[in-house]
Protein backbone atom coordinates (compact mmCIF):
# COMPACT_ATOMS: atom_id res chain seq x y z
CA UNK A 1 0.00 0.00 0.00
CA UNK A 2 1.36 3.46 -0.87
CA UNK A 3 2.34 5.46 2.26
CA UNK A 4 0.41 8.56 2.29
CA UNK A 5 2.74 12.17 1.96
CA UNK A 6 3.23 14.06 4.74
CA UNK A 7 2.07 16.99 3.08
CA UNK A 8 -1.56 15.36 2.67
CA UNK A 9 -1.37 13.30 6.10
CA UNK A 10 -1.00 16.23 8.63
CA UNK A 11 -3.51 18.61 7.00
CA UNK A 12 -5.92 15.30 6.92
CA UNK A 13 -5.17 14.91 10.38
CA UNK A 14 -5.94 18.55 11.36
CA UNK A 15 -8.91 19.51 9.27
CA UNK A 16 -11.01 15.64 9.34
CA UNK A 17 -13.51 17.48 11.57
CA UNK A 18 -13.88 19.84 9.45
CA UNK A 19 -14.47 17.71 6.18
CA UNK A 20 -16.50 15.63 8.09
CA UNK A 21 -19.25 18.42 9.31
CA UNK A 22 -19.00 20.20 6.02
CA UNK A 23 -20.14 16.81 4.41
CA UNK A 24 -22.95 16.29 6.47
CA UNK A 25 -23.91 19.92 6.02
CA UNK A 26 -23.73 19.74 2.03
CA UNK A 27 -25.96 15.91 2.45
CA UNK A 28 -28.61 17.31 4.43
CA UNK A 29 -28.65 19.94 2.04
CA UNK A 30 -29.04 18.01 -0.90
CA UNK A 31 -31.57 15.63 1.40
CA UNK A 32 -33.44 18.99 1.62
CA UNK A 33 -33.36 19.74 -1.74
CA UNK A 34 -34.39 16.42 -2.51
CA UNK A 35 -37.17 16.47 -0.68
CA UNK A 36 -38.85 19.58 -1.33
CA UNK A 37 -38.93 18.72 -5.13
CA UNK A 38 -40.97 15.53 -4.46
CA UNK A 39 -43.50 17.74 -2.19
CA UNK A 40 -43.25 20.34 -5.06
CA UNK A 41 -44.27 17.94 -7.55
CA UNK A 42 -46.85 16.11 -5.19
CA UNK A 43 -48.16 19.48 -4.46
CA UNK A 44 -48.54 20.65 -8.66
CA UNK A 45 -50.04 17.22 -9.30
CA UNK A 46 -52.51 17.74 -6.25
CA UNK A 47 -53.45 21.37 -7.80
CA UNK A 48 -53.95 20.58 -11.31
CA UNK A 49 -56.42 17.53 -9.70
CA UNK A 50 -58.31 20.12 -7.59
CA UNK A 51 -57.46 17.31 -5.00
CA UNK A 52 -58.04 19.58 -1.90
CA UNK A 53 -57.30 17.29 0.63
CA UNK A 54 -54.12 16.11 -0.66
CA UNK A 55 -53.00 19.74 -1.45
CA UNK A 56 -53.33 21.00 2.04
CA UNK A 57 -50.94 17.62 3.43
CA UNK A 58 -48.89 19.12 0.56
CA UNK A 59 -48.66 22.16 1.92
CA UNK A 60 -47.87 21.14 5.27
CA UNK A 61 -44.32 19.29 4.13
CA UNK A 62 -43.55 22.03 2.01
CA UNK A 63 -43.70 24.13 4.97
CA UNK A 64 -41.39 22.24 6.67
CA UNK A 65 -39.15 21.70 3.76
CA UNK A 66 -39.01 25.48 3.90
CA UNK A 67 -38.37 26.00 7.97
CA UNK A 68 -35.93 23.51 7.33
CA UNK A 69 -34.04 25.66 4.80
CA UNK A 70 -34.71 29.14 6.29
CA UNK A 71 -34.00 27.70 9.65
CA UNK A 72 -32.11 24.39 10.46
CA UNK A 73 -29.80 25.09 7.03
CA UNK A 74 -28.03 27.97 7.85
CA UNK A 75 -27.54 26.77 11.64
CA UNK A 76 -25.67 23.63 10.37
CA UNK A 77 -23.63 26.26 7.83
CA UNK A 78 -22.59 28.00 10.90
CA UNK A 79 -21.62 24.99 12.73
CA UNK A 80 -19.19 23.89 10.16
CA UNK A 81 -18.24 27.33 9.48
CA UNK A 82 -17.19 27.13 13.37
CA UNK A 83 -15.08 24.09 13.07
CA UNK A 84 -13.48 24.93 9.80
CA UNK A 85 -12.07 28.02 11.35
CA UNK A 86 -10.89 26.54 14.53
CA UNK A 87 -9.10 23.32 12.56
CA UNK A 88 -7.73 25.79 9.99
CA UNK A 89 -6.26 27.96 12.53
CA UNK A 90 -4.25 24.68 13.99
CA UNK A 91 -2.89 23.44 10.46
CA UNK A 92 -1.88 27.06 10.30
CA UNK A 93 0.29 26.72 13.25
CA UNK A 94 1.13 23.15 12.33
CA UNK A 95 2.86 24.30 9.28
CA UNK A 96 4.99 27.40 11.04
CA UNK A 97 5.83 24.74 13.68
CA UNK A 98 6.83 22.49 10.35
CA UNK A 99 8.98 25.25 9.02
CA UNK A 100 10.77 25.78 12.10
CA UNK A 101 11.51 22.28 11.86
CA UNK A 102 13.04 23.11 8.44
CA UNK A 103 17.31 22.29 8.32
CA UNK A 104 18.42 25.97 8.53
CA UNK A 105 20.24 25.55 5.35
CA UNK A 106 17.40 25.26 3.17
CA UNK A 107 15.36 28.09 4.86
CA UNK A 108 18.21 30.54 5.33
CA UNK A 109 18.75 30.14 1.59
CA UNK A 110 15.24 30.55 0.36
CA UNK A 111 13.89 34.27 -0.19
CA UNK A 112 11.91 35.73 3.01
CA UNK A 113 9.20 37.02 0.46
CA UNK A 114 8.73 33.11 -0.89
CA UNK A 115 8.58 31.61 2.38
CA UNK A 116 5.87 34.64 3.45
CA UNK A 117 4.27 33.87 0.42
CA UNK A 118 4.47 29.70 1.07
CA UNK A 119 3.01 29.98 4.45
CA UNK A 120 0.82 32.74 3.95
CA UNK A 121 -0.93 32.07 0.50
CA UNK A 122 0.25 28.54 -0.39
CA UNK A 123 -0.62 26.32 2.69
CA UNK A 124 -4.19 28.40 3.08
CA UNK A 125 -4.62 27.37 -0.77
CA UNK A 126 -3.21 23.77 -0.09
CA UNK A 127 -5.44 23.27 3.10
CA UNK A 128 -8.76 24.77 1.44
CA UNK A 129 -8.16 22.65 -2.07
CA UNK A 130 -8.01 19.59 0.10
CA UNK A 131 -10.96 19.92 2.25
CA UNK A 132 -12.90 21.03 -0.87
CA UNK A 133 -11.85 18.00 -2.50
CA UNK A 134 -12.82 15.51 0.03
CA UNK A 135 -15.45 17.32 0.94
CA UNK A 136 -16.95 16.62 -2.46
CA UNK A 137 -15.75 13.35 -2.77
CA UNK A 138 -17.57 12.20 0.17
CA UNK A 139 -20.56 14.49 -0.39
CA UNK A 140 -21.16 13.38 -4.48
CA UNK A 141 -21.36 9.45 -4.12
CA UNK A 142 -24.17 9.86 -1.79
CA UNK A 143 -25.85 12.44 -3.44
CA UNK A 144 -25.58 10.92 -7.05
CA UNK A 145 -27.11 7.73 -5.36
CA UNK A 146 -30.06 9.62 -3.46
CA UNK A 147 -30.97 11.63 -6.94
CA UNK A 148 -30.74 8.43 -8.91
CA UNK A 149 -33.13 6.40 -6.68
CA UNK A 150 -36.05 9.40 -7.29
CA UNK A 151 -35.04 10.36 -10.68
CA UNK A 152 -35.57 6.41 -11.67
CA UNK A 153 -39.10 6.34 -9.88
CA UNK A 154 -40.32 9.25 -11.35
CA UNK A 155 -39.25 8.36 -14.60
CA UNK A 156 -36.50 6.20 -16.09
CA UNK A 157 -36.15 7.40 -19.57
CA UNK A 158 -36.90 11.36 -18.31
CA UNK A 159 -34.13 9.98 -15.46
CA UNK A 160 -31.44 8.92 -18.10
CA UNK A 161 -31.78 12.07 -20.21
CA UNK A 162 -31.68 14.24 -17.36
CA UNK A 163 -28.34 12.78 -16.08
CA UNK A 164 -27.24 13.14 -19.66
CA UNK A 165 -27.58 17.12 -19.66
CA UNK A 166 -26.16 17.06 -16.17
CA UNK A 167 -23.04 15.26 -17.59
CA UNK A 168 -22.69 17.44 -20.29
CA UNK A 169 -21.80 19.96 -17.80
CA UNK A 170 -19.12 18.66 -17.00
CA UNK A 171 -17.21 19.36 -20.25
CA UNK A 172 -16.38 22.80 -19.32
CA UNK A 173 -14.11 22.09 -16.15
CA UNK A 174 -12.83 19.02 -17.67
CA UNK A 175 -11.58 20.48 -21.02
CA UNK A 176 -10.11 23.62 -19.01
CA UNK A 177 -8.44 22.52 -16.38
CA UNK A 178 -5.00 22.28 -17.31
CA UNK A 179 -5.21 25.99 -18.48
CA UNK A 180 -6.35 26.54 -15.53
CA UNK A 181 -4.04 25.57 -13.42
CA UNK A 182 -1.41 26.96 -15.49
CA UNK A 183 -3.07 30.08 -14.77
CA UNK A 184 -2.96 30.02 -11.39
CA UNK A 185 0.24 28.93 -10.52
CA UNK A 186 1.79 32.17 -12.93
CA UNK A 187 -0.74 34.33 -10.74
CA UNK A 188 0.67 32.18 -7.16
CA UNK A 189 4.50 32.81 -8.70
CA UNK A 190 4.20 36.74 -9.33
CA UNK A 191 2.36 36.91 -5.90
CA UNK A 192 5.31 35.54 -4.50
CA UNK A 193 7.40 37.49 -5.98
CA UNK A 194 5.65 40.78 -5.52
CA UNK A 195 5.83 39.61 -1.65
CA UNK A 196 9.83 39.52 -1.87
CA UNK A 197 10.34 43.18 -3.33
CA UNK A 198 7.65 44.70 -0.89
CA UNK A 199 9.51 43.43 1.68
CA UNK A 200 12.70 44.53 0.31
CA UNK A 201 10.93 47.93 -0.01
CA UNK A 202 9.68 47.98 3.12
CA UNK A 203 12.89 46.77 5.16
CA UNK A 204 15.26 48.87 2.86
CA UNK A 205 13.66 52.02 2.92
CA UNK A 206 16.53 54.11 4.98
CA UNK A 207 18.55 53.03 2.06
CA UNK A 208 16.01 53.47 -0.93
CA UNK A 209 16.13 57.14 0.44
CA UNK A 210 19.67 57.55 0.78
CA UNK A 211 20.72 56.05 -2.11
CA UNK A 212 17.77 57.82 -4.13
CA UNK A 213 16.42 54.50 -5.61
CA UNK A 214 12.95 55.14 -5.32
CA UNK A 215 12.80 55.80 -8.78
CA UNK A 216 14.10 52.33 -9.77
CA UNK A 217 12.76 50.55 -7.81
CA UNK A 218 9.16 52.06 -8.67
CA UNK A 219 9.83 51.20 -12.33
CA UNK A 220 11.20 47.55 -11.40
CA UNK A 221 7.97 46.36 -9.71
CA UNK A 222 5.68 48.36 -12.39
CA UNK A 223 7.71 46.67 -14.98
CA UNK A 224 7.15 43.40 -13.28
CA UNK A 225 3.62 43.99 -13.00
CA UNK A 226 3.19 44.88 -16.54
CA UNK A 227 5.12 41.34 -17.90
CA UNK A 228 3.01 39.54 -15.45
CA UNK A 229 0.05 41.51 -16.73
CA UNK A 230 0.79 40.96 -20.68
CA UNK A 231 1.76 37.14 -19.82
CA UNK A 232 -0.75 36.01 -17.65
CA UNK A 233 -3.68 38.24 -15.87
CA UNK A 234 -5.16 39.67 -18.99
CA UNK A 235 -5.13 36.69 -20.61
CA UNK A 236 -6.58 35.06 -17.03
CA UNK A 237 -9.06 37.27 -17.15
CA UNK A 238 -10.33 36.26 -21.00
CA UNK A 239 -10.29 32.64 -19.95
CA UNK A 240 -12.00 32.60 -17.00
CA UNK A 241 -14.51 34.90 -18.27
CA UNK A 242 -15.34 33.00 -21.14
CA UNK A 243 -15.29 29.67 -19.14
CA UNK A 244 -18.12 31.33 -16.95
CA UNK A 245 -20.19 32.60 -19.84
CA UNK A 246 -20.20 28.86 -21.27
CA UNK A 247 -20.63 27.64 -18.37
CA UNK A 248 -24.10 29.97 -17.89
CA UNK A 249 -24.78 29.13 -21.07
CA UNK A 250 -24.68 25.29 -21.25
CA UNK A 251 -26.45 25.50 -17.67
CA UNK A 252 -29.53 27.28 -19.25
CA UNK A 253 -29.54 25.20 -22.11
CA UNK A 254 -29.54 22.02 -20.26
CA UNK A 255 -31.95 23.52 -17.92
CA UNK A 256 -34.29 24.37 -20.90
CA UNK A 257 -34.14 20.58 -23.11
CA UNK A 258 -34.73 19.01 -19.48
CA UNK A 259 -38.05 21.03 -19.36
CA UNK A 260 -38.71 20.76 -23.27
CA UNK A 261 -38.46 16.65 -22.98
CA UNK A 262 -40.64 16.61 -19.66
CA UNK A 263 -43.35 18.64 -21.93
CA UNK A 264 -42.90 16.00 -24.45
CA UNK A 265 -43.42 13.05 -22.16
CA UNK A 266 -46.01 14.71 -20.50
CA UNK A 267 -47.70 14.40 -24.11
CA UNK A 268 -47.16 11.05 -24.17
CA UNK A 269 -48.84 11.01 -20.98
CA UNK A 270 -45.51 9.05 -19.65
CA UNK A 271 -45.29 11.87 -17.00
CA UNK A 272 -47.29 14.34 -14.84
CA UNK A 273 -46.87 17.81 -14.71
CA UNK A 274 -45.88 17.81 -11.09
CA UNK A 275 -43.63 14.97 -12.41
CA UNK A 276 -41.65 17.52 -14.75
CA UNK A 277 -41.39 20.24 -11.62
CA UNK A 278 -40.07 17.68 -9.67
CA UNK A 279 -37.26 16.50 -11.90
CA UNK A 280 -36.74 20.48 -11.95
CA UNK A 281 -35.89 19.86 -8.72
CA UNK A 282 -33.45 17.04 -9.00
CA UNK A 283 -32.16 18.49 -12.10
CA UNK A 284 -31.08 21.34 -10.32
CA UNK A 285 -29.85 19.40 -7.58
CA UNK A 286 -27.71 17.05 -9.87
CA UNK A 287 -26.29 20.44 -11.28
CA UNK A 288 -25.31 20.99 -8.31
CA UNK A 289 -23.58 17.96 -7.57
CA UNK A 290 -22.07 17.69 -11.33
CA UNK A 291 -21.06 21.02 -10.06
CA UNK A 292 -18.36 19.58 -7.58
CA UNK A 293 -17.48 16.66 -9.73
CA UNK A 294 -15.78 19.86 -11.97
CA UNK A 295 -14.76 21.51 -8.56
CA UNK A 296 -13.02 18.12 -8.00
CA UNK A 297 -11.38 18.49 -11.74
CA UNK A 298 -10.09 21.55 -11.25
CA UNK A 299 -8.79 21.50 -7.77
CA UNK A 300 -7.42 18.13 -8.17
CA UNK A 301 -4.92 19.98 -10.71
CA UNK A 302 -4.75 23.21 -8.20
CA UNK A 303 -3.66 20.74 -5.40
CA UNK A 304 -1.12 18.65 -7.42
CA UNK A 305 1.03 21.98 -8.01
CA UNK A 306 0.46 24.07 -4.64
CA UNK A 307 1.48 21.12 -2.75
CA UNK A 308 4.68 20.80 -4.26
CA UNK A 309 5.53 24.37 -2.78
CA UNK A 310 4.46 23.20 0.47
CA UNK A 311 6.83 20.42 0.16
CA UNK A 312 9.50 22.74 0.95
CA UNK A 313 8.49 22.75 4.94
CA UNK A 314 8.91 19.30 4.62
CA UNK A 315 12.29 18.77 3.90
CA UNK A 316 14.14 16.53 5.99
CA UNK A 317 14.11 17.79 9.69
CA UNK A 318 17.10 18.84 11.92
CA UNK A 319 16.34 15.42 13.97
CA UNK A 320 19.41 13.07 14.51
CA UNK A 321 19.52 9.38 14.91
CA UNK A 322 22.57 9.70 17.45
CA UNK A 323 21.34 8.19 21.20
CA UNK A 324 21.95 9.42 24.69
CA UNK A 325 22.63 12.50 26.39
CA UNK A 326 25.34 14.95 24.06
CA UNK A 327 27.67 17.92 25.30
CA UNK A 328 28.90 19.78 21.89
CA UNK A 329 32.77 19.82 23.69
CA UNK A 330 35.00 18.04 23.30
CA UNK A 331 35.07 18.52 19.50
CA UNK A 332 36.99 17.28 16.93
CA UNK A 333 37.06 18.52 13.20
CA UNK A 334 38.85 17.08 10.49
CA UNK A 335 38.95 18.27 7.15
CA UNK A 336 35.74 20.15 7.37
CA UNK A 337 34.47 21.29 4.05
CA UNK A 338 31.49 23.23 3.19
CA UNK A 339 29.85 24.64 -0.09
CA UNK A 340 27.25 26.64 -1.59
CA UNK A 341 26.14 25.96 -4.90
CA UNK A 342 29.77 26.29 -6.30
CA UNK A 343 30.92 28.34 -3.59
CA UNK A 344 33.41 26.90 -1.42
CA UNK A 345 33.26 28.44 2.00
CA UNK A 346 35.64 26.52 4.18
CA UNK A 347 38.22 23.84 2.64
CA UNK A 348 39.49 20.95 4.80
CA UNK A 349 39.77 23.01 8.09
CA UNK A 350 41.01 20.90 10.96
CA UNK A 351 40.90 21.64 14.81
CA UNK A 352 40.28 20.19 18.37
CA UNK A 353 38.07 22.14 21.07
CA UNK A 354 38.52 21.09 24.59
CA UNK A 355 35.71 21.96 27.49
CA UNK A 356 36.85 24.77 29.17
CA UNK A 357 38.69 26.68 26.45
CA UNK A 358 38.45 30.24 24.96
CA UNK A 359 38.79 29.47 21.30
CA UNK A 360 39.14 32.69 19.30
CA UNK A 361 37.84 31.68 15.25
CA UNK A 362 39.84 34.89 12.87
CA UNK A 363 40.38 35.37 9.25
CA UNK A 364 39.59 38.09 6.28
CA UNK A 365 35.64 38.95 5.31
CA UNK A 366 34.16 36.29 3.52
CA UNK A 367 36.52 34.23 4.48
CA UNK A 368 33.84 31.71 6.19
CA UNK A 369 34.17 32.51 9.77
CA UNK A 370 30.34 32.86 10.37
CA UNK A 371 29.62 29.36 8.28
CA UNK A 372 32.36 27.44 10.96
CA UNK A 373 30.20 28.94 13.82
CA UNK A 374 26.79 27.71 12.07
CA UNK A 375 28.28 24.76 11.59
CA UNK A 376 29.40 23.93 15.20
CA UNK A 377 26.40 25.34 16.61
CA UNK A 378 24.25 22.33 14.41
CA UNK A 379 22.43 25.09 12.03
CA UNK A 380 24.48 23.63 8.96
CA UNK A 381 24.54 19.80 8.37
CA UNK A 382 25.96 19.21 4.58
CA UNK A 383 29.24 19.82 5.72
CA UNK A 384 32.19 17.31 4.19
CA UNK A 385 34.70 15.76 6.52
CA UNK A 386 34.38 14.99 9.77
CA UNK A 387 33.42 16.95 13.03
CA UNK A 388 32.83 15.18 16.43
CA UNK A 389 31.06 16.47 19.17
CA UNK A 390 31.74 14.18 22.51
CA UNK A 391 32.40 10.92 20.31
CA UNK A 392 29.75 11.37 18.24
CA UNK A 393 29.23 12.60 14.90
CA UNK A 394 27.51 16.56 14.80
CA UNK A 395 25.29 16.20 11.84
CA UNK A 396 23.58 12.51 14.14
CA UNK A 397 22.80 14.84 17.06
CA UNK A 398 19.27 16.19 17.25
CA UNK A 399 19.86 19.82 16.92
CA UNK A 400 17.13 20.27 20.32
CA UNK A 401 19.46 17.92 22.21
CA UNK A 402 23.19 19.83 20.89
CA UNK A 403 21.50 23.49 21.55
CA UNK A 404 20.49 22.75 25.26
CA UNK A 405 24.28 22.86 25.58
CA UNK A 406 25.35 26.28 24.78
CA UNK A 407 24.48 30.33 24.10
CA UNK A 408 24.66 32.11 21.15
CA UNK A 409 24.90 35.35 20.33
CA UNK A 410 25.01 36.21 17.00
CA UNK A 411 26.47 39.00 14.65
CA UNK A 412 22.94 40.08 13.69
CA UNK A 413 21.33 40.22 17.32
CA UNK A 414 17.88 38.61 17.05
CA UNK A 415 14.80 40.93 18.64
CA UNK A 416 11.20 39.74 19.05
CA UNK A 417 8.40 41.91 19.97
CA UNK A 418 7.78 42.38 23.09
CA UNK A 419 9.83 44.55 26.19
CA UNK A 420 13.28 44.41 26.84
CA UNK A 421 13.51 42.45 29.68
CA UNK A 422 10.82 39.42 27.86
CA UNK A 423 13.92 39.88 24.78
CA UNK A 424 16.51 39.26 27.61
CA UNK A 425 14.33 36.25 29.52
CA UNK A 426 13.21 34.72 25.75
CA UNK A 427 14.84 31.10 25.95
CA UNK A 428 15.13 30.74 29.52
CA UNK A 429 13.14 28.32 31.89
CA UNK A 430 12.21 29.34 35.17
CA UNK A 431 13.86 32.70 35.02
CA UNK A 432 14.78 34.10 38.60
CA UNK A 433 13.83 38.13 38.33
CA UNK A 434 17.17 38.60 40.42
CA UNK A 435 19.58 37.13 37.92
CA UNK A 436 17.92 38.91 35.05
CA UNK A 437 18.11 42.05 36.81
CA UNK A 438 21.65 41.56 37.79
CA UNK A 439 22.71 40.60 33.93
CA UNK A 440 20.37 43.61 32.24
CA UNK A 441 22.44 45.64 35.04
CA UNK A 442 26.13 44.36 34.11
CA UNK A 443 25.55 45.67 30.18
CA UNK A 444 23.86 48.51 31.24
CA UNK A 445 20.33 48.00 30.13
CA UNK A 446 18.70 47.68 33.39
CA UNK A 447 17.07 51.54 32.86
CA UNK A 448 15.14 49.84 29.65
CA UNK A 449 14.22 46.94 30.75
CA UNK A 450 10.46 47.78 30.47
CA UNK A 451 10.98 49.45 27.32
CA UNK A 452 8.44 48.24 24.59
CA UNK A 453 9.90 47.20 21.26
CA UNK A 454 8.82 48.39 18.04
CA UNK A 455 7.76 45.74 15.27
CA UNK A 456 11.71 46.79 13.15
CA UNK A 457 13.28 47.32 16.80
CA UNK A 458 13.63 50.80 15.08
CA UNK A 459 13.56 52.33 19.08
CA UNK A 460 16.70 50.66 20.00
CA UNK A 461 20.00 51.69 18.77
CA UNK A 462 22.59 48.69 17.43
CA UNK A 463 24.47 48.77 20.93
CA UNK A 464 21.41 48.11 22.81
CA UNK A 465 20.21 45.41 20.41
CA UNK A 466 23.46 43.77 20.98
CA UNK A 467 23.78 44.07 24.91
CA UNK A 468 19.77 42.37 24.83
CA UNK A 469 21.15 39.46 22.42
CA UNK A 470 24.37 39.18 25.32
CA UNK A 471 22.01 39.20 28.31
CA UNK A 472 19.82 36.81 26.54
CA UNK A 473 22.72 34.65 26.25
CA UNK A 474 23.95 34.78 29.70
CA UNK A 475 21.35 34.60 31.33
CA UNK A 476 20.12 30.92 29.63
CA UNK A 477 23.90 29.76 31.64
CA UNK A 478 24.81 27.09 29.20
CA UNK A 479 28.72 25.40 29.53
CA UNK A 480 29.80 26.58 26.34
CA UNK A 481 28.85 30.32 25.17
CA UNK A 482 29.18 30.86 21.11
CA UNK A 483 29.89 34.55 20.19
CA UNK A 484 29.83 35.91 16.57
CA UNK A 485 31.87 39.58 16.44
CA UNK A 486 30.48 39.68 20.21
CA UNK A 487 31.85 43.25 20.07
CA UNK A 488 29.85 44.86 16.86
CA UNK A 489 28.05 48.32 17.73
CA UNK A 490 29.36 48.31 21.38
CA UNK A 491 31.08 51.18 23.07
CA UNK A 492 34.43 50.68 24.56
CA UNK A 493 33.13 50.29 28.38
CA UNK A 494 30.53 47.07 27.32
CA UNK A 495 33.66 46.14 25.16
CA UNK A 496 36.12 46.06 28.16
CA UNK A 497 33.15 43.82 30.12
CA UNK A 498 33.09 41.51 27.33
CA UNK A 499 36.84 41.25 27.92
CA UNK A 500 36.93 40.92 31.69
CA UNK A 501 34.29 38.25 30.76
CA UNK A 502 36.20 36.16 28.68
CA UNK A 503 39.02 35.94 30.97
CA UNK A 504 37.04 35.61 33.98
CA UNK A 505 33.51 33.24 33.03
CA UNK A 506 35.52 30.06 33.83
CA UNK A 507 33.25 28.83 30.70
CA UNK A 508 34.30 27.18 27.32
CA UNK A 509 34.16 30.37 24.96
CA UNK A 510 34.16 29.99 21.08
CA UNK A 511 33.77 33.68 20.01
CA UNK A 512 34.24 35.12 16.09
CA UNK A 513 36.37 38.51 15.90
CA UNK A 514 37.96 40.77 14.00
CA UNK A 515 39.68 42.12 17.28
CA UNK A 516 43.01 41.70 18.14
CA UNK A 517 42.57 42.65 21.56
CA UNK A 518 39.88 40.11 21.95
CA UNK A 519 41.52 37.26 19.86
CA UNK A 520 44.64 37.68 22.21
CA UNK A 521 42.45 36.29 25.31
CA UNK A 522 41.95 33.28 23.49
CA UNK A 523 43.87 29.83 24.93
CA UNK A 524 44.15 28.79 21.01
CA UNK A 525 43.19 30.59 17.74
CA UNK A 526 41.42 28.95 14.97
CA UNK A 527 42.16 30.65 11.52
CA UNK A 528 40.17 30.60 8.50
CA UNK A 529 41.05 30.86 4.87
CA UNK A 530 44.08 28.99 5.34
CA UNK A 531 44.89 25.11 4.67
CA UNK A 532 44.95 24.50 8.04
CA UNK A 533 43.59 25.35 11.54
CA UNK A 534 46.29 27.38 13.88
Amino acid sequence: MKKLKPTYRDAFAYCSKAIAVLTFSELFQVATAVFGASVIGRFADAVFARETEYVLNNLVYLLICIALNVLLVPFIGYLSDVVCIKESIGYDIHMYSQFLKMPYEIGSRTPVGEVKARLESDVIIFRNSLIVILNKSFTMPLALAALTVMMIRLNAVYAAFTAAMALLTLLVPALTKKLGAKYDEETRIYEAEESARSYDIIMLAPFVKLYRLSRKLISDYHEAYQTFRNRTQRRAILFNSIRENIGLYLSVLTNVAVLVFGAYLLSRSMISAGGIMAMAGYFAALLSTMENAGIIISYGERLKRVEKRVELFYSADEAGDAEGEHSLLPLAADGICYSIDENTLLNGISFNIEPGCRIAVVGENGSGKSTLLNIITGLYRAYGGSLRSDGSELRDIPLSDLADGYSFVSQSPFIFSGTVRENVEFGSECVDPAASDAVMRSLGIYDIREKRITARADNLSGGEMQRISLARALLRDRPVMIMDEPSNNLDAECVEWIEEYIKNSGRSIIYVTHDQELAALADRIITVGGEQAE
